[in-house]
């Protein structure tokens, strides 16, 4: 019960003083005042208006003096570029000297040395030359017309043809059972048998040890082909020669 009764009276006591306020305020006498206020609100804003204007007229003057320093800078470092950073092609470091007399006497020459020319005669006749060179007969023109710098070389081996290649292959391979084939595949290979041709060969074939065994039947331990080689032996593998060529 007490508590509603110290209620009732905050709530009565708070809306005197709200109306006591209101008529305070907005009674005939107070009319002044809000004139006043409203008066002070105007010139302070118009003060703070021209006083933004006034630092926005500053701060595009700055900005303008600014973008004037830096296209000097710019123009200055875009005439001096040249001379720093660029270089002249033939350029000199001698000095020249103004004086004319100077000018055509040459800086570091050297006396040529002296020679015993006395010029060229004219009238030269044929019996003042000497001729010494003989005439050449049939026989030295032959000799120098042979053909002897185009002479295979007996210590490297001869080209190879693609006859000789696929006859290699298909004896490897064993699609060739020939003798005359075979003995001409395996003189082949013993001629490239330190190439990376013979290797591939080898590999490829699977018969590295029959290869082997007919080369060592066809030529001796100083690679002289044997005069009574024993027939050569043909076999079968899955080499397919014709995807690699």
């Amino acid at each position: 019960m007490m508590t509603k009764i110290y209620l009732t009276v905050n709530i009565i006591c708070a809306v005197y003083i709200l109306y006591r306020l209101w008529l305070f305020l907005f009674r005939r006498k107070a009319e002044g005042l809000w004139d006043r206020l409203y008066r002070w609100a105007r010139m302070i804003r118009i003060m703070m208006w021209r006083w933004h204007k006034r630092r926005m007229a500053s701060k595009a003057e700055r900005e303008k003096r600014l973008t004037v320093r830096n296209q000097k800078k710019k123009k200055e470092a875009a005439a001096v570029a040249p001379s720093t950073h660029c270089e002249v092609i033939g350029k000199t470091k001698s000095v020249y000297i103004p004086d004319p007399k100077k000018a055509k006497e040459p800086v570091r020459s050297e006396p040529l040395p002296e020679s015993d020319f006395i010029g060229e005669d004219d009238d030269i006749s044929a019996d003042d030359v000497d001729d010494i060179l003989e005439p050449m007969d049939d026989k030295d023109l032959q000799e120098l017309m042979e053909p002897g710098l185009s002479e295979a070389d007996p210590d490297f081996s001869q080209a190879m043809t693609y006859d000789d290649i696929n006859n290699m292959v298909a004896v490897a391979s064993g699609a060739n059972k020939d003798e005359t084939d075979t003995i001409r595949a395996v003189e082949t290979l013993y001629s490239i048998r330190q190439s990376d041709i013979y290797e591939f060969i080898v590999s490829e074939s699977d018969n590295k040890d029959r290869i082997e065994r007919l080369m060592n039947e066809r030529f001796d331990e100083k690679a002289a082909p044997n005069k009574h080689s024993e027939r050569l032996e043909a076999q079968t593998s899955g080499f397919d020669w014709s995807q690699y060529v």
